[in-house]
C-alpha cells in the first residue's frame, strides 16, 4: 500500500493506476505527516501511542527518539546507521532503512516508523519515497549477510523505544485499544483538534 501523509505529492507516485493495481497497491491518504511511503510485507510497522505532554516532549523531541530506537536497534544487529542533516528518517549512508511519519492531537502521537526489514524492495520504484531525490530506499536484508526475523527486530525497537521514553510497552488487542482511544475503559480518549 502507498500511503500519502496530509501534505504529499501525488506527484511523487511514479507508477500509473494500472500498473499499481496490477502489483495489488493500493493509494490511501492517511493523517500522518509526511510525504509518500509505501507499506507492504516485509516491513516491521510501530504505530506506538504516546501522550507526549506527560513525558514533556514535543514533537521534534518525539521524532528524534523514534529515530534513536532505530538506529540503536539496527546497531544491536551490527547495522549502522544514521540521521541525515534536515530530514526525518532513518538512514544507512544515503540510502533510507525506515521512514517516520506522526500525527499529534492533544498532546498524544500516533502513526509512527516504517522500517525496511525483508521487504519487497521493488515496489519503491512505484514512487519517489518521502519526496527525495538524492538518495535511495535499502533494507536490513539488502545490508546484512543475514537478517534477524522479524519477532527479534520487533523485540530490539520495542526495547530500545521503551528504554528511551522509560515505558514499558504490552501487547494488545483491537478492541482494548479502542475502547481506550473511546473512553470506555474510564479513561480519557484522545480525540480533539491538532496541536
Amino acid at each position: 500500500m502507498i500511503t500519502l501523509g496530509r501534505r504529499a505529492d501525488s506527484g511523487h507516485i511514479l507508477a500509473p493506476p494500472e500498473v499499481l493495481a496490477r502489483e495489488g497497491i493500493e493509494v490511501r491518504r492517511t493523517e500522518r505527516g509526511g510525504d509518500v511511503t509505501y507499506h507492504g510485507p516485509g516491513q516491521l510497522v510501530v504505530y506506538p501511542i504516546v501522550g507526549l505532554r506527560d513525558l514533556g516532549l514535543g514533537a521534534s523531541d518525539y521524532m528524534h527518539t523514534l529515530e534513536e530506537a532505530l538506529i540503536g536497534a539496527l546497531a544491536d544487529f551490527g547495522l549502522a546507521a544514521g540521521r541525515r542533516e534536515g530530514i526525518i528518517g532513518v538512514w544507512v549512508g544515503r540510502n533510507k532503512i525506515a521512514a517516520l511519519g506522526v500525527r499529534i492531537k492533544r498532546g498524544v502521537a500516533y502513526h509512527g516508523v516504517a522500517l525496511n526489514v525483508r521487504a519487497n524492495m521493488r515496489h519503491w520504484a512505484t514512487i519517489l519515497a518521502c519526496g527525495i531525490t538524492d538518495g535511495g530506499v535499502t533494507s536490513m536484508h539488502l545490508e546484512m549477510p543475514s537478517a534477524p526475523t522479524m519477532a527479534e527486530v520487533r523485540e530490539g525497537v520495542a526495547h530500545h523505544l521503551g528504554r528511551l521514553l522509560g515505558l514499558r510497552f504490552r501487547e494488545t488487542t483491537l478492541e482494548e485499544l479502542d475502547k481506550r482511544v473511546d473512553g470506555r475503559d474510564g479513561t480519557h480518549g484522545a480525540r480533539g483538534d491538532e496541536g
